[in-house]
């Protein structure tokens, strides 16, 4: 991808990264208005963590700033999805057992 500012070639570390480095964000943001900003808020392909579908925004017509999700039945979906899970703050870092009873093994917890 190429940077806004300087327009030279960089690897992107996010989806959403924009600029090669922090100075270049800062001296891209203090030259332009809010609206030239927006204009050119870059396209952006990913696959939505729901559904698996495909996406590719476009910010031509409108600001499309989405990152993750296809649309907001699919992040509803995600989110309700993930709060059923058992937490992992139960769970001990073996992969059995909770950290009660692993404490308890110890001689940690008096029960």
């Amino acid at each position: 991808m190429k940077c806004l500012f300087c327009e030279n070639e960089f690897q992107q570390k996010t989806v959403t990264q924009k600029f090669c480095s922090q100075s270049c964000k800062k001296k891209y943001h203090r030259s332009t208005t809010r609206e030239e900003r927006l204009k050119n808020y870059p396209s952006i392909e990913f696959n939505c963590s729901n559904c698996g579908v495909l996406v590719v925004t476009d910010s031509s017509e409108r600001i499309d700033m989405r990152t993750r999700f296809c649309c907001r039945l699919c992040e509803k979906q995600y989110w309700r999805r993930q709060s059923k899970k058992k937490p992992t703050h139960l769970t001990n870092h073996y992969g059995s057992g909770s950290f009660h009873s692993l404490n308890k093994k110890e001689g940690f917890v008096d029960d």
